[in-house]
């Protein structure tokens, strides 16, 4: 890889850009961090931060899921669910202006997407949140079986793409997302449980398995079942043993693994028509890999590695070349690499010796997470290490 194709993006949401003012926000991402290309939300979801340099406010507590556009409504004809637009979009042209900013600015303009993660459409749209085996329904986690969820995402991604023209598309959330662990207990929920309860058990969903010829019905009480019994006999220190792939693939005689292997498919189908959409446009697909943590915990498979262009690359220890070609050799053709760059920025010495690392790995880039919450500092470490190795 050589250092002049090497490139620089920023992630950021809208409000930390239009509140500062584009020429500031904007400005100091092109000069300051010396990047190449924003990586802008349309579409996010619930989240509380601290925003060093913010104007308005340092501290935010963000909305519950909201998109920062104004939508075209024909677009969504198909499905029964309505985008909820941000309080922070005070302008027809609020995300237009700002895309307009940055492709003025010089910069390149990636979009960044979240999908299944939206509180405030599960609360408006209860009857499409995500179920578990005892028919609870989930805040901020919409079903990815219902029909109207699928063609909600397909008219918000066409709507991003055709509206906007971005370059790349980021895909977040768009697999089952985990079950979130209740802070208030005396007891813990034990690992396997877990998993269980992060199982999709809507309607839709047990319609599902039920076409492919599997009994829904009974697989979901032998699962409430397994989980009462253990929740009634839980305690304070004992998390149990690990969901691992093996028990996955035996538990309930093999039902577990397949009622996986009927969703995963619904799910890589989902997939497959929002590439579709993307690939359509020109623009690449941004995404993290499927690997064997996704395939099992977010119900993704491998082979949707193969449409990706753009590999986010989160390394557990130090980069390498190893692990760099690995991910460019399952990905698409001619994919990038792109190292996820969201620590190590405290100093131009620490930040030169990281950009120097993802260099040397054979990484095509690095994306910075992100703007609002880094300060001028590390903004300038950031663009400090770029004019080191880069210039």
């Amino acid at each position: 890889m050589k250092k002049e194709t090497f490139k620089i993006s920023m992630y950021a949401y809208p409000w930390d850009l239009a509140d500062e003012g584009l020429d500031v926000s904007l400005g100091r991402i092109k000069d300051l961090a010396r990047c190449d290309e924003i990586i802008l939300t349309p579409c996010y979801h619930r989240g509380d931060y601290l925003l060093p340099h913010h104007p308005i406010h340092p501290i935010y507590f963000g909305e519950p899921g909201a998109i920062y556009y104004e939508p075209e409504a024909y677009r969504y004809g198909t499905t029964s669910i309505r985008p909820i637009v941000s309080g922070k979009v005070n302008d027809v042209d609020y995300f237009e202006s700002i895309v307009a900013g940055i492709t003025g600015h010089g910069l390149q303009f990636g979009a960044w997407v979240v999908y299944a993660n939206q509180d405030q459409l599960v609360g408006k749209y209860p009857h499409f949140a995500r179920q578990d085996a005892f028919g609870i329904s989930y805040n901020g986690q919409l079903s990815l079986f219902p029909c109207d969820v699928r063609e909600y995402f397909f008219a918000l991604t066409k709507e991003v793409i055709d509206r906007f023209a971005p370059k790349s598309v980021f895909i977040e959330s768009l697999g089952r997302q985990g079950f979130p662990v209740p802070p208030k207990r005396q007891v813990e929920i034990d690992l396997r449980c877990q998993y269980l309860l992060s199982l999709c058990f809507h309607p839709s969903s047990i319609a599902l398995v039920n076409e492919a010829g599997m009994d829904g019905d009974y697989f979901q009480k032998q699962v409430r079942e397994y989980v009462q019994s253990r929740l009634e006999n839980a305690n304070k220190t004992d998390m149990g043993d690990p969901a691992s792939s093996e028990w996955v693939d035996t538990a309930f005689d093999g039902l577990l693994r397949k009622y996986l292997q009927i969703t995963r498919a619904s799910v890589a189908d989902l997939w497959e028509k929002i590439i579709e959409i993307i690939h359509n446009s020109g623009a690449e697909v941004h995404m993290s890999p499927v690997n064997e943590a996704r395939f099992y915990g977010n119900d993704l498979e491998y082979r949707l590695n193969r449409f990706c262009d753009r590999v986010c690359y989160e390394p557990l220890g130090k980069m390498t070349s190893t692990e760099v070609e690995a991910l460019r050799e399952n990905a698409g053709v001619d994919a990038k690499v792109l190292f996820y760059w969201d620590r190590h920025f405290e100093s131009q010495e620490e930040a030169t010796a990281t950009l120097s690392d993802a260099i040397e790995s054979g990484c095509d880039g690095a994306t910075v997470y992100n703007y609002g919450l880094l300060t001028a500092r590390q903004l300038q470490n950031v663009g400090a290490a770029s004019a080191t190795l880069l210039s």
